[in-house]
């Protein structure tokens, strides 16, 4: 494989961050010491409503691997789910990024920070915005990812009963890799 010619970590503290809002704040960025793991600080208490914005820069259109760097410490099977939104436009709608349940936070000084698969999605040329939204709440999310390490097979909800919580995880960056050559991404 080709190295890459963009490999990004989006975050708070990055060119390019806009801005992290819970749903009905600024959301908090901080760090922890007993969850090592994350670059620089990370943002926490992504609630229903939640959004993150970044602003990049392409040197020309084309398709870069988009993933998440989380870590998620509630309840085993709670559903979190990201939508990817490119210039306020729905790019992952039938496939939304999944958090599965990282580890509790009461394992100290233990790496539960995790990075996301990660989906295709085409930049334009020039400036952008990418946003980072939770799946809404309620909304059917059968093929959602679970962390079968830490669970029963019995504890895995049925396809039929698998709802997203509205909710994002712990967020420590957003990943952009390319590997053409003449495709440059920049925060």
């Amino acid at each position: 494989a080709a190295a890459p010619t963009t490999d990004l970590h989006l975050n708070e503290e990055k060119l390019g961050f806009i801005s992290a809002y819970n749903g009905t704040t600024t959301a908090t960025i901080r760090d922890l010491d007993n969850a090592p793991g994350y670059e620089n600080k990370f943002i926490e208490g992504l609630g229903v409503g939640s959004n993150i914005k970044f602003a990049v820069n392409a040197s020309k259109e084309g398709s870069v691997k988009l993933s998440i760097k989380y870590a998620f410490w509630g309840s085993k099977t709670e559903i979190r789910a990201a939508y990817i939104y490119v210039d306020g436009k729905l790019v992952n709608e039938d496939d939304p990024i999944f958090f599965p349940f990282t580890q509790p936070n009461k394992i100290q000084n233990t790496n539960i920070w995790q990075e996301s698969k990660s989906i295709d999605v085409t930049l334009p040329a020039g400036s952008c915005f990418i946003e980072i939204q939770p799946v809404p709440e309620g909304v059917a999310t059968p093929n959602a990812l679970f962390n079968e390490s830490v669970m029963s097979p019995e504890d895995i909800p049925a396809e039929s009963a698998r709802f997203s919580s509205g909710k994002l995880p712990n967020f420590d960056y957003l990943h952009l890799v390319s590997t053409d050559p003449t495709l440059v991404v920049k925060g």
